[in-house]
């Protein structure tokens, strides 16, 4: 998540804001707050309002909108955290620290809340009543410590265990980059400094980083030792680090899996370590840093389960404070995959509520009908033509039939927010209103039910989605409006489409399968297309990628998925025979990681030497796309490609094995 506010344009993560702001545009960006922040799996959709200061109608400021969101926090009443809290238990007495980018203690919900903290990458301690943050971040571990410890006081966001406290540590700060040894010290600190669990969910607000976790695990398992436990989402959330800093790969970190309200995992990210069990993670509803009147947010994002894990930790501690926290949560858990240890989904879906009360695990059914029960509408886009009219999508409620819709927008005039409001059918889930939604107005979603309203989370910006053609509201301002990649013989080819010849452009290219952007350009107005080389065997060929290219902020990402259908390994077959073992990939595009061609059952596959050219030999493509092939080997070591008959073939596979 990025944000920018009217105050502060704040660089994007002190990591060449000018350069990437096209392609973060699928991060998350608004002005003056955050709409709506969407990660999947590979990259990062967002929504970006205007970049301009444009005054309010008179002049006026809009005051901070006071409402009350807690029947968006469909996560408290999952977790069963509302219950808890009518009987007292809040999490007081508590402390949770936060390892992240700082946090805003001026939020509305965290006043009281946050003690002061420590800056791990600068090795000094930050005073309360300050804002946690450097320059104007503060992203994740605003919306992590709302989520965990905002206050109960009726208005705004409620969290999970509001009696608890906070400990800011800032392990991704202004040095640009995130540094293993910076992130241990945090953890090494928050330990030494009172905390009692430990979140560690640094997802996609980091700055980039070529480390591993070597130190981090290390540190991971020093608090462990001492009783806290470090909380981590099992799925990796991060854009700008590379892939192999990995706290989930940690044998001691309490890995975490998120689910959204139909209980699933919607991200199709690889699951990494073990997973010790499941909690909330989509479509949550929490705090957003800076000085704007609507400090709220709705993220999904596979980060936030370990939050949610840590938030019923914190409840459980205040109840039974030597208790073994990770055997009860998971002993009160609701199975939801397979029994037991799931590969995904661990011993299952916490349950705070059974977990303090110490009750046999909830069935999937009593969870879902709960699910149900609660489950609000969530507005997935809002973008405007700039004539006076705005486009409105949403999710709907989950479980429940709806009778109609309601939008109704709200607009700061002469002193007052005066509401307007738009009907729907039932079965509707976007629709245009008569509102320019922009700085001083918000709206929210209404879905009418046989039992009640339910309330959508505001919001007040509009959408810039990077896959789709330019939105009419930025036709004045110039713009990449279209752009298509491909794989040639010498490389990718991107042509782009632009609406300003006399303004250079920007190309970005990011390998999906580590995070790291591997390419970047900036490329003369009067060229609408530019070759980014690799070479034949290019490894880059067999990866997934994201394709980037814009003007500023006014940009479009594209997926290229893999060029090759093909993959494999040199095996060893016996004492005197060598193999190799391959699929070839799908191309459901779905799935990144499919080549972008699929090579039928039946085809013959030629296993050539690379440097002599010799056919090794051949092998049929099976009905599972597998095919396997075997050779009598003069070498433990081979340079091989594979052609099919279209001519498609490998990256260059250098194969060694070892045989008995």
């Amino acid at each position: 998540m990025i944000h920018f506010n009217r105050k502060s344009i704040y660089s994007i993560l002190a990591f060449s804001a000018i350069i990437f702001s096209f392609l973060l545009a699928s991060i998350s960006m608004s002005l003056p707050a955050q709409a709506r922040v969407e990660v999947i799996d590979t990259t990062i959709e967002s929504q970006l309002s205007d970049a301009t200061d444009t005054p309010l109608e008179n002049s006026e400021e809009a005051s901070l909108v006071e409402i009350d969101l807690t029947p968006s926090q469909w996560y408290r009443s999952l977790l069963g955290s509302d219950k808890l809290s009518l009987e007292g238990i809040t999490g007081e007495g508590v402390t949770v620290a936060v390892l992240a980018d700082g946090v805003d203690d001026r939020h509305p919900d965290l006043i009281g809340q946050v003690l002061p903290g420590y800056d791990a990458t600068t090795r000094l301690k930050i005073k309360a009543g300050a804002n946690h943050g450097f320059y104007d971040a503060g992203v994740t571990g605003t919306f992590q410590s709302v989520m965990i410890a905002g206050d109960a006081d009726g208005l705004g966001l409620t969290g999970i265990a509001p009696g608890a406290k906070i400990l800011p540590v800032i392990v991704d700060g202004s040095t640009g980059s995130l540094r293993d040894n910076d992130v241990a010290a945090g953890i090494d600190w928050a330990v030494a400094n009172g905390a009692q669990l430990i979140t560690l969910a640094i997802g996609i607000a980091e700055g980039p980083t070529d480390q591993d976790a070597t130190a981090t695990c290390a540190a991971v398992s020093r608090a462990r030792k001492a009783n806290v436990l470090t909380f981590v989402p099992s799925q990796n959330d991060e854009l700008l680090s590379a892939a192999q800093f990995l706290p989930a790969s940690c044998v001691d970190s309490i890995v975490v899996t998120a689910v959204s309200e139909n209980l699933s995992n919607q991200s199709k990210r690889l699951i990494i370590g073990n997973p010790t069990f499941t909690a909330p993670g989509f479509s949550i509803t929490s705090g957003l840093q800076g000085e704007d009147w609507l400090p709220y947010t709705t993220s999904i994002s596979s980060n936030w389960a370990a939050i949610s894990a840590a938030g019923a930790a914190a409840l459980v501690l205040q109840k039974s404070p030597t208790v073994d926290i990770i055997n009860l949560l998971s002993s009160t858990a609701t199975d939801i995959g397979i029994k037991g240890a799931d590969p995904i989904f661990g011993q299952g879906l916490i349950d705070a509520y059974a977990a303090v009360h110490s009750t046999n695990a909830a069935s999937l059914e009593m969870r879902l009908r709960a699910v149900s029960s609660f489950s609000v509408p969530v507005i997935v886009s809002a973008s405007r033509d700039g004539s006076g009219q705005s486009s409105i999508s949403w999710e709907p409620p989950f479980g429940v039939p709806v009778i109609s819709y309601e939008v109704l927008a709200y607009q700061f005039s002469d002193k007052t927010w005066k509401v307007t409001s738009f009907p729907f059918g039932g079965n509707d889930v976007r629709g245009l209103i008569a509102v320019d939604l922009h700085i001083n107005t918000y709206i929210t979603v209404v879905a009418k039910t046989a039992d009640n309203d339910r309330v959508s989370a505001p919001i007040n910006s509009s959408e810039y989605d990077p896959a789709e053609p330019l939105h009419t509201r930025d036709a004045d301002e110039a713009a990449v409006t279209a752009v298509t990649s491909s794989w040639v013989s010498n490389g990718i080819l991107v042509e782009v489409v632009s609406n300003d010849s006399t303004r250079p452009w920007e190309l970005i290219v990011i390998d999906l399968s580590s995070g790291e952007i591997v390419k970047k350009f900036k490329i003369s107005g009067s060229s609408s297309s530019r070759i980014v080389s690799y070479s034949g065997y290019d490894k880059m060929r067999t990866k997934p990628l994201l394709i980037g290219a814009g003007i500023g902020r006014n940009g479009i990402d594209t997926y290229l998925l893999p060029q090759y259908g093909i993959a494999g390994s040199v095996v060893a077959a016996g004492k005197s025979r060598a193999g190799i073992s391959g699929f070839v990939t799908c191309s459901d595009d779905e799935n990144i990681t499919c080549g972008s061609r699929l090579i039928p059952e039946g085809t013959i596959l030629s296993i050539k030497d690379r440097k002599s050219g010799k056919t090794l030999a051949s092998a049929r493509v099976r009905s599972d796309n597998g095919f396997f092939a075997v050779w009598s080997h003069t070498s433990l070591k081979y340079d091989i490609i594979i052609l099919s008959p279209n001519g498609e073939h490998s990256m260059r596979l250098e194969g060694s094995f070892w045989y008995r």
